[in-house]
């Protein structure tokens, strides 16, 4: 999402300190009031860079079946319109947006052409129409876990394939995953991703299933993050769940492989629970497939 252009006229000094306003009420669980366009600015600027790139990576564990409809819960600006457009061949997209400078902000960034249909809405007082798609994003940490629970459930209700969750790559949002991954099973729903199989989660306490994306950085960006770094590493959480019995992804690599003098070494999630797979130079197949995999990637199919 590029957003350059609508910064003419706004000072980057401005923007940061606008990000700095909203971390600071965020932190003390104030909750982030975007109450103007330099404040909606700095969050998409701040924000939009990371969130695009781990939708992205993870609407692509779907299966290729025709995605012809999605809705996105907690649209922002609608970071998710480019990944959509760039993932699934949509013809409607619908973008739920409580805040009103959000939903302003997304329109001038992405007009509003036919297909596309921005609509105001509390998401625990919304109405969820049919779709082939179903998408939370960063937005059911908003809610109670009881709520958000009965929300995926009715999402769920009206999808016709797919519900994909994403969280933040922390243990407070693994747990957030782990309780909507046991309300879809018990609506019916099939996991195909990350995990292997429908079972409990394996990892022991201490630990947490998430995973990592690099994103590049612009000087806008850089600035208002404060960073002289030209990327960083966004930490998500996820969950992909099929309205049909759809076989897992596979087994998921949960670390980075470690690299031996006689191979590759990886910690994986398979379908009966944690295991740690040597792959042998010996077996040149396997290990040059494997080698082109990382933390977060699924194992060949070999």
């Amino acid at each position: 999402m590029n957003i350059s252009h609508l910064l003419e006229g706004h000072s980057l000094k401005k923007i940061a300190n606008a990000v700095e306003e909203l971390s600071s009420e965020y932190r003390s669980h104030r909750g982030s009031l975007i109450d103007s366009r330099e404040k909606a600015l700095a969050y998409v600027l701040y924000r939009a860079p990371a969130t695009a790139a781990v939708m992205r990576r993870v609407l692509e564990e779907l299966p290729e079946v025709d995605i012809a409809s999605a809705c996105d819960c907690g649209a922002g600006a609608g970071v998710s319109v480019e990944p959509f457009r760039e993932v699934f061949p949509l013809v409607r997209i619908t973008l739920l947006e409580q805040n009103e400078r959000l939903v302003d902000l997304g329109k001038e960034i992405h007009g509003q052409p036919p297909g596309m249909l921005w609509k105001r809405a509390d998401l625990r007082k919304t109405h969820f129409d049919l779709h082939d798609l179903y998408l939370f994003s960063y937005s059911l940490n908003e809610v109670e876990e009881g709520e958000a629970r009965t929300l995926v459930r009715k999402a769920f209700q009206k999808t016709k394939k797919f519900l994909v969750v994403i969280e933040p790559g922390t243990p407070v949002g693994y747990k957030r995953i782990l309780s909507i991954r046991e309300a879809l099973i018990e609506e019916g729903g099939f996991v195909i991703a990350p995990c292997p199989h429908m079972n409990e989660c394996p990892l022991a306490n201490g630990d947490w299933c998430h995973f990592s994306e690099r994103v590049s950085r612009t000087k806008e960006h850089k600035f208002v993050k404060g960073g002289t770094l030209g990327y960083e590493d966004e930490k998500y959480a996820y969950l992909v769940v099929s309205k049909n019995n759809i076989p897992p992804n596979g087994e998921r690599i949960l670390r980075t492989p470690r690299k031996e003098k006689f191979g590759i070494v990886a910690a994986v999630c398979a379908e009966k629970g944690l295991e740690e797979k040597t792959f042998s130079k010996k077996d040149k197949e396997l290990y040059s497939a494997v080698k082109k995999r990382g933390w977060g990637d699924t194992l060949p199919m070999l």
